[in-house]
């Protein structure tokens, strides 16, 4: 069977991330060989002729989009053309992946749950000097993952300096990131992966910063996610062992790990991402829905941990779609999907 991997056309361009992002397909395609399919790898762009899609009607496709033409705001597209088409596709739905890649949307989603996300304002907040909340903060990019634009300048620690660096940046990457509350202390990752109708929590990890000088901020920035021969990147270091006065804290963090798997409709496969501060309070950074699956990956360290190989997990992602097919008798692409699907992209292509 034929089993389409998609991920962004633009992959052979020049960023760390994906060159990881084409060593994570090749594990995907191995594992997919591995459990007996055909991977067919299929870059994808905004100029998309939904037709391609057609051979893969009885069959389903691993969706490896974080982005689309390097814009993570339009990773939602691909899910919602296969939808449309009733393709099966693995991880989270489209409506999903839409709101946990925009983390203003996400933070208002957790706040109306009752669930702690670090206080946040917008550009225009601080410019206007409307600042509600006190040192130090954090510029963050409000559709980008994989700590994209995060480096150690991101971290501000006076509402002088916060306007002066807002004020540097130009008007499209002002207009491109929002302002968080940068909360001192310990990272965690907690991992899930569904086991036939629920998500298993893989056993929590803590991100520990070694060797950093006291005025260094403590945080994985892009060179600590991407960048292998930086300092960032070989100075920050996953642990899996835990005194037991962290007990309860890890079971905190599970526990609030399930509750966003519920809320936000998370599917396959997902990934928490906490800070702790000093009172012991976790505090939600991001919701990942399809994270990251090399190797050196978090999720596939706690998978690992749990006893999983990577070809274990892959079977798990693939589930859903595959029952999903062995379910559909005949599959077909009706010309009025086709001509909505169209009209859509090109009434994108005209106004942007």
């Amino acid at each position: 069977m034929n089993v389409g991997i998609l991920y962004d056309g633009v992959i052979e361009k020049y960023a760390q991330e994906d060159i990881d992002e084409a060593i994570e397909m090749k594990l995907i395609s191995d594992a997919l060989t591995d459990l007996g399919f055909t991977p067919l790898k299929i870059p994808l762009s905004l100029n998309i002729d939904p037709s391609i899609f057609q051979k893969y009607c009885n069959s389903f496709v691993f969706n490896c989009l974080d982005s689309l033409e390097e814009k993570g705001s339009l990773a939602y597209i691909i899910p919602t053309i296969l939808d449309e088409l009733d393709i099966p596709y693995t991880g989270s739905s489209a409506e999903a992946i839409y709101l946990t890649s925009n983390k203003i949307i996400t933070k208002r989603i957790l706040k109306s749950a009752g669930l702690l996300t670090p206080p946040w304002m917008t550009v225009e907040d601080v410019i206007k000097e409307q600042i509600a909340f006190e040192p130090p903060y954090i510029i963050k990019p409000i559709r980008e993952d994989g700590s994209s634009g995060l480096d150690e300048n991101s971290v501000i620690y006076s509402k002088k300096l916060l306007r002066e660096a807002i004020m540097k940046r130009s008007k499209k990457d002002r207009d491109s990131c929002f302002i968080a509350s940068y909360i001192e202390g310990r990272e965690f990752n907690v991992s899930l992966l569904i086991d036939k109708y629920n998500p298993q929590i893989l056993p929590p990890l803590e991100i520990q910063f070694k060797n950093f000088p006291e005025d260094k901020p403590k945080f994985i920035d892009y060179k600590a996610k991407w960048i292998k021969t930086s300092f960032e990147y070989q100075n920050t270091v996953r642990n899996f062992e835990f005194s037991s006065e962290d007990i309860e804290l890890l079971d905190n963090l599970v526990n609030i790990s399930e509750k966003c798997w519920s809320i936000f409709g998370l599917e396959g496969y997902a990934r928490i991402d906490f800070r702790v501060d000093s009172n012991g309070i976790p505090w939600i950074l991001e919701i990942n829905a399809n994270p990251y699956l090399g190797s050196d990956s978090s999720f596939i360290s706690s998978a690992n941990k749990a006893g999983l190989d990577f070809n274990q997990v892959i079977e798990r992602i693939i589930q859903k779609p595959v029952k999903k097919i062995k379910s559909q008798l005949n599959c077909y692409i009706p010309g009025l999907t086709l001509m909505i699907i169209h009209f859509l992209v090109d009434f994108y292509h005209f106004y942007t």
